[in-house]
């Protein structure tokens, strides 16, 4: 190998980036966290409270052969915050992409929004990787 080949060698080596690959509820454990405004119980999300979950998000990842996800299931069960809320910030900060989320109304769509999404958010530290789909000149 001569000096110009291990000087290019050395460089590629430098700029690696070792990125952790996480699957989506490994990252909601690592990166959530709960406060007040939206569950009951306080501090790091854990799928252990609610396990049934686990599997439903992972299918999320690209990884996964799911292909379309249905759920059946009952109230105040946890999903929200364990399945839609912790799925889409894993999409945002791994799998960017477009995203649509449906509710009943406008109402409940901007309700789900501003108290859980965006709190979902913060808490994972992604608001800079979120950009307007226009850039207005000023």
């Amino acid at each position: 190998m001569d000096n110009l080949e291990k000087q290019f060698h050395n460089l590629v080596e430098k700029i690696k980036i070792n990125k952790e690959i996480l699957s989506p509820s490994e990252y909601a454990e690592k990166f959530r966290y709960l406060t007040s405004d939206v569950s009951t119980i306080q501090g790091k999300f854990r799928y252990s409270l609610t396990p049934y979950t686990r599997e439903l998000i992972d299918m999320l990842s690209p990884y996964s052969p799911a292909k379309v996800i249905g759920v059946m299931k009952g109230a105040q069960i946890g999903l929200t915050e364990g399945l839609i809320v912790n799925g889409i910030c894993w999409i945002i900060a791994n799998s960017p992409g477009n995203i649509m989320a449906l509710s009943a109304n406008e109402d409940l769509s901007r309700e789900m929004i501003e108290s859980r999404l965006d709190q979902g958010i913060r808490s994972c530290g992604i608001q800079h990787l979120i950009r307007p789909n226009t850039i207005r000149k000023r």
